[in-house]
């Protein structure tokens, strides 16, 4: 059973699915009637919710969307302007780095400002109240003054600068080693307010830099979106077959298996891997796309490598020779994450 995903926005309580799909052993999938546990949504962020089917647990992963920020508001108003007709709305960013607008009740001035509603270029505060309750700050500014044009901002990555934005380009693509968290980005702009949403999982590893004009309010909207690389192999596993003795001038299945990063495997053919006879060895073994041809009968030093990501494992097989033709047992040591299977007339070795 794979786990359930959804979203929800913070308030809202999800409505999980009554049934879920159920593969059996023999294949064959059905769906079937699901109960689940209480959970609390009261904060943002992904909430693990358990369910029972037939004596069996299933998960649900539900994303809790809340208000991460609220832009800066700043609204360009003619002089002498009625605060009743002065646009109420406002920007929303949530968690998951979407935004949406909403709108307050009224604007309402500081005490003492009313008389300021003529004057070019004058910067006025005022508040408003959103439908859940919450309180926005807004600067209104008198048309007629001086408009300073928004500058692009600069951003920096963990204090390191990153390059600028181009004409008509308006992100920046940072790469990132599997398994990473992003780093930190800050930035700064000329004549304007800048506001960051930093990158997370959650939100597709995707920083929001919105640059909001001091003498306007226009948004421009800029990003740094990190591309996360592809697991890597972390280790190799070589599995010899099973109660299978070996003999000199035999050529036995060798079965590779790459271990990935995500925990996900996947089998590789011997000639997809460098494998070769390390110097001291006394025996000799070859791996080709038909297995390990055993050549000279002996303790045996596998060096194996993985050429297209340039990392290296070091797997050993030791046979212990009895006479030509045969061996005695088998070992495994492990170096660099590297396991090895094998086995012998005697006996089959665990994992080591």
């Amino acid at each position: 059973m794979e786990p359930v995903r959804q979203s929800a926005y913070l308030g809202e309580k999800p409505t999980l699915p009554s049934k879920v799909n159920v593969v059996y052993s023999d294949g064959k999938a059905q769906e079937e009637a699901v109960e689940w546990d209480a959970a609390d949504y009261s904060r943002a962020g992904q909430v693990r919710v358990t369910g029972h089917v037939q004596g069996r647990t299933v998960e649900a992963l539900v994303d809790v969307i809340g208000v991460e920020q609220v832009l800066p508001v700043i609204k360009q108003i003619p002089q002498g302007a009625d605060l009743a007709t002065v646009d109420k709305a406002v920007q929303l960013v949530f968690t998951d780095g979407t935004t949406a607008h909403y709108e307050v009740d009224q604007w309402t001035l500081e005490a003492g400002q009313e008389d300021q509603l003529s004057t070019p270029g004058a910067r006025l505060k005022a508040t408003g109240l959103l439908g859940n309750g919450e309180t926005v700050q807004a600067t209104l500014v008198v048309a007629g003054g001086d408009v300073a044009k928004a500058k692009k901002p600069t951003v920096q990555l963990d204090g390191v600068a990153l390059p600028k934005f181009g004409s008509g380009n308006h992100t920046i693509f940072r790469s990132l080693a599997y398994g990473q968290e992003p780093g930190q980005v800050t930035a700064s702009a000329e004549n304007a307010q800048v506001t960051v949403l930093q990158a997370n999982r959650e939100n597709g590893l995707k920083a929001q830099i919105f640059v909001t004009a001091q003498d306007t309010g226009a948004v421009q909207t800029y990003v740094v979106q990190f591309q996360e690389e592809s697991p890597q192999i972390e280790r190799l596993e070589l599995r010899l077959p099973e109660g299978q003795e070996l003999k000199e001038d035999q050529t036995v299945p060798l079965e590779v298996i790459a271990h990935y990063q995500d925990g996900s495997q996947a089998s590789l053919k011997a000639d997809q891997i460098d494998v070769k006879t390390r110097a001291g060895s006394q025996g000799k073994a070859v791996a080709t796309n038909k297995g390990l041809e055993l050549r000279e009968a002996g303790l045996v030093h596998l060096e194996a490598n993985f050429p297209r990501t340039n990392r290296r494992s070091h797997l050993y097989h030791h046979a212990k020779s009895r006479r030509k033709n045969g061996c005695e047992g088998a070992s495994c040591t492990n170096q660099h994450r590297s396991k090895c299977f094998a086995s012998s007339s005697r006996d089959r070795l665990g994992r080591v």
